[in-house]
């Protein structure tokens, strides 16, 4: 009776380990293809080799082969979903170390200190303050003797105008914010142009959402905000600019795609996060702006990656919105009268360039990631430089400014 037990068990396991090992199989063949989308990786998966590549070289065949296999066992992406839906029920704050699980489904990004920002914890030295706020004084001098006129426009980081989103372990501030000691000390420079944008944000935020609650970035909304006072404050120096007024443009509600979820990439839920809808921007009226998007390779290359011609509503698309955070972009518009732009920018900068091409004769748009160079000044003879720069990488855009600075030569022992 007892071997009969024995082999029994041995019987039950054996069958436990090939419905373990043949499972992943089953899955393939009989579960639908629909419970195995919506998972976006923060990677590429892996790609299975091909015959000339296994022949050729064996040995990494085989190890991209397990690798493949890995990336899309069958049911992995179920039980990733499963896994990633139990963290967020029990324990969201495990979910990432770059993203904050706030309240009512808000996430922020904790990356670039943050964190510690948002609880004022992070002490800037006031001499080191100077020397930065020092070369931005200069750069600004000596582009004016060109015929530029250089400004730095702060985007606001997300929990700046949503704080009441956060969750409650970030608790009181203890200090200031970065961005409020660098405009503290930039009192002792009142001939910089910087232009803060927390507070017209702050105020406009009950008129529907101006950053999206899945995503770090403002929403195309919120950058319309952004701009009206951008444009406000430029026309101190150029009267002639025209802007864009609200009512040239539709507000319409939509469900983030290409734009408004990015931070819900850098968790991996995908689609199984709650995104609910965001005010996306549409032009009533005709445009004038015509535009070239070129993508510029680690070699220096450029290639030309999407071109729109004026009148073309088309760029408004999220999807066509998203390719403007291309390296380097053109755009033009047939009015004699209007200034030319240069202008540096980051991510934060996608929903402001469509907005700001209407108010330009000739506009040159540069990633930041490229680094500045003053030289582009210069070339393009441009009028008007803005150098656009979100709230958390302002002390990093500064020290690129004053590396820049020396470059030249401006700086005192240069």
């Amino acid at each position: 009776m007892r071997e009969l037990s024995l082999k029994l068990e041995n019987m039950c396991l054996v069958g436990i380990f090939f419905v373990f090992v043949g499972a992943p199989s089953v899955w393939v063949l009989v579960v639908p293809k629909s419970w195995e989308v919506g998972i976006q990786e923060n990677r590429r998966l892996e790609v299975a080799p091909g015959w000339q590549e296994m022949l050729r070289n064996p040995r990494e065949a085989i190890v991209r082969l397990e690798r493949f296999y890995s990336d899309h066992v069958g049911g992995r992406s179920f039980l990733v979903r499963l896994h990633l839906w139990v963290t967020r029920q029990v324990f969201p704050e495990l979910l990432s170390n770059r993203v904050i699980v706030g309240k009512n489904g808000w996430l922020y990004y904790a990356g670039r200190g943050s964190i510690e920002d948002m609880q004022g914890r992070i002490h800037l030295e006031k001499v080191r303050l100077r020397q930065m706020l020092g070369a931005l004084e200069v750069a600004q001098s000596h582009l004016e003797s060109l015929g530029s006129r250089l400004y730095l426009v702060i985007a606001p980081d997300k929990h700046s105008i949503y704080p009441e989103n956060l969750p409650e372990w970030i608790g009181t501030p203890k200090g200031e914010s970065r961005l409020d000691q660098v405009l503290a000390e930039a009192r002792q420079y009142p001939s910089l142009r910087l232009l803060d944008l927390r507070g017209v944000l702050r105020q406009k935020k009950g008129h529907k959402l101006l950053y999206f609650p899945a995503d770090s970035h403002w929403t195309p909304l919120g950058a319309w905000f952004g701009y009206r006072e951008i444009i406000h404050v430029l026309r101190c120096d150029f009267p002639l600019i025209k802007g864009l007024a609200l009512e040239d443009l539709a507000i319409q509600e939509d469900s983030p795609v290409e734009l408004g979820r990015d931070l819900t990439v850098l968790l991996g839920v995908g689609d199984d996060w709650p995104t609910g809808k965001a005010p996306y921007l549409r032009p009533k009226a005709r445009l004038q702006a015509s535009w070239k998007v070129y993508h510029v390779e680690k070699d220096g290359q450029s290639r030309l990656v999407a071109t729109w011609s004026a009148g073309d509503k088309e760029l408004f698309r999220q999807k066509n919105l998203a390719l403007l955070d291309e390296s380097l972009i053109f755009s033009s518009v047939p009015e004699a009268s209007f200034p030319h732009l240069l202008m540096w920018r980051d991510s934060f900068g996608v929903a402001l360039l469509p907005l700001l091409a209407e108010s330009f004769r000739d506009a040159v748009y540069v990633h930041l990631s490229k680094g500045i160079d003053w030289k582009w000044a210069t070339r393009y003879r441009s009028e008007l430089i803005l150098i656009e720069t979100v709230e958390g990488n302002l002390i990093r855009t500064l020290e690129e400014v004053e590396r820049a600075t020396g470059n030249e030569g401006w700086l005192p022992g240069g």
